[in-house]
């Protein structure tokens, strides 16, 4: 089936939320507690989702770009462009459904989403956060090149508090070196 990577529409946001919802599930669910996926998650990646399809995307702040397996999703990902942010560009999600990992799709998303920057964000720092027991995903950001450059505690409702990692690139044309076919 021939997958299609693309900006995002209004039309994905349900099954966006969908997806973002099941993965968490089954990305985090030896970590946070049950009550966080069942009354927690749902709400604020409705919430989440529906401010930010409210109304046209300002490429200049954000971008999003999903693959389109025949209509239907196959993953997504997103980067936010805050010029107050000392991390640079945040990559904020990556989720791609279960049934098209390990394809190489996580790395056809990032190197769509890395042609969305704008001028001023061409050069900037990269940086995402990642729960610390979420392994399969730290294993992707380190074989990348992603740097750790801080531990923080997040407050998760239901739980303690949660170690997350900041991993970093110093700017777009590293990681894309670094997702080139050969190396991830």
């Amino acid at each position: 089936m021939p997958i299609t990577i693309r900006p995002a529409r209004a039309t994905d946001r349900d099954a966006i939320i969908g997806m973002h919802v099941e993965i968490s599930r089954k990305a985090y669910g030896h970590i946070l507690p049950d009550y966080y996926f069942a009354e927690v998650l749902p709400v604020e990646k409705d919430k989440l989702w529906s401010e930010r399809f409210a109304g046209p995307v300002d490429p200049e702040r954000l971008s999003i770009m999903v693959a389109d397996a025949d209509g239907a999703l196959a993953g997504f990902t997103s980067v936010v462009f805050d010029p107050n942010e000392k991390w640079g560009a945040y990559l904020h999600h990556l989720y791609v459904g279960s049934e098209f990992q390990r394809q190489g799709l996580a790395r056809r998303l990032w190197l769509a989403i890395l042609d969305t920057f704008p001028a001023s964000f061409q050069d900037a720092p990269i940086s995402l956060l990642a729960l610390e027991g979420n392994m399969p995903a730290r294993t992707l950001y380190e074989r990348v090149g992603g740097r750790v450059e801080e531990r923080i505690l997040a407050q998760y409702p239901g739980s303690p508090d949660t170690p997350v990692l900041r991993y970093t690139w110093p700017h777009r044309d590293v990681l894309r070196q670094r997702l080139a076919p050969h190396t991830a």
